[in-house]
């Protein structure tokens, strides 16, 4: 039995946002924080979340990748090469000629306008897998979903986040970060691994 997914899509559907975070207040003592660039101000109807401004949104960014070890900023480095670099020659062509008839032809490949990253606390990998393909292939807005590993954000993953140019960072997880993303965020698409409530509010 799951009944987490199927409650908070049902507490959130697109025209009541609010009904997610008033379900993140009976899972948390607190609700989850929320960093934005792009948005001032998120009004829940109850309460105001807290959000920070872009230039502190960074200062934060590197505060927290200060601390993070030279090794392993190294190896994200290394990987984020590699995976930008296969999923590269991945990158479809357009089509476009003009027959003998004189008639224009064109095949094009249009990216998504946005897509949501979930992101387990501690798996700077998983982003890299997800946003980096999202990146090369034009995707505007990409969102990130990580909620907090021994009550802070993983500087890894927020390593990872800055190397692919991510300007928009949620500390949230599980099922109701599915439902956020989706109606809250309005992302065209979500993505990234996850226990089975967060399987499950992907199916929803």
């Amino acid at each position: 039995i799951v009944p987490i997914p199927d409650a908070v899509a049902a507490a959130a559907p697109p025209e009541d946002p609010p009904g997610v975070i008033l379900l993140l207040w009976g899972f948390n003592e607190w609700p989850c924080k929320l960093f934005l660039v792009n948005q001032c101000m998120l009004n829940a109807g109850v309460f105001v979340l807290p959000t920070i401004k872009a230039s502190e949104f960074f200062r934060f960014l590197n505060k927290a990748i200060r601390a993070l070890d030279p090794k392993i900023k190294k190896a994200i480095d290394l990987a984020y090469n590699r995976i930008f670099k296969f999923h590269s020659l991945q990158k479809p062509k357009d089509i476009k000629y003009v027959d003998n008839f004189k008639n224009k032809l064109e095949y094009k490949h249009v990216p998504l306008q946005s897509v949501g990253i979930y992101v387990p606390a501690n798996l700077p990998s998983t982003l890299l897998m997800n946003a980096v393909p999202a990146k090369i292939s034009g995707v505007k807005r990409i969102v990130l979903a990580n909620p907090k590993f021994d009550g802070k954000l993983n500087p890894a993953v927020l390593y990872a986040a800055k190397k692919v140019g991510m300007k928009e960072i949620y500390s949230m997880g599980g099922a109701q970060a599915i439902a956020s993303l989706a109606y809250i965020q309005k992302v065209n698409k979500i993505v990234g691994p996850g226990n089975i409530y967060v399987a499950r509010s992907k199916r929803e």
